[in-house]
């Protein structure tokens, strides 16, 4: 039987995404966007590069195996939440979402979670870069550790610029803004939890393969953090990690109200509209050029050892996809792939990505990363028996 999927959300994902769909052998990708523009284009796009692979503009009732949302957590629970949309599917509605879960909000998760189970519908939640792939990593090292082995976890992600410009000495990857938003970012520190803001600090860490760079604090997922063997650690972070300049300019930024989205009154932009749009006039931040993107989890042992996941993914110039692009499609895609090979793994509700693979699940993965992205692998014997 033909495998069918559906791709909803044609923006900068929707490329990377539909080739990753046409790599692993799914039949037919049923597009849709609500900007119909992205979606025809999409599939023009598609058919001159991956021929093999039928694209259809167009959703039809009773024909898709899963759905792939390259949506925001929002939008993916207004999507999933709309009972009108499991039509779509031969059998039980399954989706695979990269948004971000309800982290501040758990009663709203877990009523989120009730619902779905009510409807028999499985939510694949969380499944790109952060969150995703880097959960995936951190509990596959903690879990795969005796119980009182590891002193502290730690994970960094990011994409910078493999031509960097200062002062930002960064390109934008998603978006057209800045990732500066100064959230709360929770942290586990000494066995206790607490929050910072997300420009509140910054440390220095070298990255094998990519280099020296600045980090501070993203937040974890609380979900994680509850999980067997991630319980146990007294101190874990999980941090992002730019080019040194980039933590500086935006602090300054910030400080000054040059981020402010708020458009005051007689005026018809805010002056974070005013800062991007002087920024990209100016030749200071750029667009989807050369880039290298990765993820780094290390376990700091008793021993005094340590255990580490790697990777490292650079620009691909054969598809023009970036590292970044890559890195964060193919885990959604993988996981769509799985869910049709073996629907097993399908329970209905809501499935964070830690929740879903378990060793030889994440050995998997680790190996079709290394087969199917441009891309370095590198874990440390201390993580298996052997090295992947």
């Amino acid at each position: 039987m033909s495998k069918n999927i559906g791709l909803i959300g044609c923006g900068n994902l929707g490329y990377p995404l539909a080739l990753h769909i046409g790599q692993l052998g799914f039949d037919r990708l049923h597009v849709h966007d609500l900007d119909e523009r992205k979606a025809t284009r999409l599939k023009r796009d598609l058919e001159q590069a991956h021929p093999a692979l039928q694209v259809m503009d167009h959703l039809d009732t009773a024909e898709l195996d899963v759905v792939l949302l390259a949506l925001s957590g929002p939008a993916t629970i207004a999507f999933v939440t709309d009972e009108r949309n499991d039509a779509l599917f031969r059998k039980r509605p399954v989706y695979v979402s990269l948004g971000r879960p309800l982290y501040d909000d758990f009663t709203a998760h877990q009523a989120l979670h009730r619902r779905l189970l009510e409807r028999d519908v499985t939510l694949f939640f969380g499944f790109g870069l952060e969150p995703g792939l880097v959960e995936i990593l951190m509990h596959d090292l903690a879990s795969n550790s005796a119980a009182g082995t590891i002193v502290s976890l730690s994970a960094v992600c990011g994409g910078v610029p493999q031509q960097p410009q200062p002062p930002l000495n960064y390109d934008l990857l998603f978006g057209d803004r800045l990732p500066a938003l100064n959230r709360k970012a929770l942290v586990k520190i000494d066995g206790s939890l607490g929050y910072c803001l997300r420009f509140d600090m910054k440390e220095s860490r070298f990255v094998e393969g990519v280099g020296m760079l600045d980090v501070y604090h993203d937040g974890l997922s609380p979900y994680l953090l509850e999980s067997p063997g991630v319980a146990a650690v007294a101190t874990i972070r999980q941090q992002t990690a730019r080019w040194p300049g980039f933590f500086d300019s935006v602090r300054n930024l910030i400080d000054l109200g040059l981020l402010d989205e708020h458009v005051p009154p007689g005026a018809s932009v805010s002056a974070s509209d005013q800062v991007h749009d002087i920024l990209v006039r100016n030749g200071r931040l750029s667009r989807n050029r050369p880039d290298i993107s990765f993820v780094e989890v290390v376990a700091q042992l008793a021993c005094g050892e340590q255990a580490t996941h790697r990777i490292v993914s650079t620009f691909d110039e054969a598809n023009g996809l970036t590292g970044m692009a890559q890195l964060t499609s193919f885990l959604a895609v993988w996981t769509a792939w799985r869910a049709v090979q073996t629907p097993d793994i399908c329970r209905p509700g809501i499935i964070l990505s830690h929740e879903c693979y378990e060793r030889d699940a994440t050995d998997e993965l680790l190996a079709a990363y290394r087969r199917y992205v441009k891309c370095t692998v590198n874990s440390s014997p201390l993580s298996r028996g052997v090295p992947l």
